[in-house]
């Protein structure tokens, strides 16, 4: 694995930046190739979800993610009983919009 001088890194990252940049633009690029270093390390240790995978999670319903996390988890060794639960869904219908 290859050793990353990390000031060498900034400095080209605040290069590549615009003159008229600001720190929130640093901050974001920063975050940026954090996440995205991150997510090439995953992809290498084999750390990943296939997309069909994702997508038929994805799909789920929330009643039916609730129980997966049940049946996963042994939520009274949590010390989480059934009324940490309750409520836990907005059951309204949606939000009024006026236009």
């Amino acid at each position: 694995m290859e050793t990353v001088n990390i000031k060498e890194e900034a400095r080209r990252l605040i290069d590549s930046l615009p003159e008229n940049s600001t720190w929130d633009d640093l901050m974001y690029a920063i975050y940026v190739r954090q996440t995205v270093e991150a997510g090439l390390t995953h992809s290498r240790d084999g750390k990943i979800i296939p997309v069909e995978e994702v997508v038929v999670s994805a799909k789920a319903s929330f009643w039916e993610r609730l129980e997966e996390f049940r049946q996963e988890n042994n939520v009274e060794e949590l010390g989480i009983d059934d009324d940490f639960f309750e409520g836990l869904r907005d059951k309204s219908p949606s939000r009024e919009v006026i236009l």
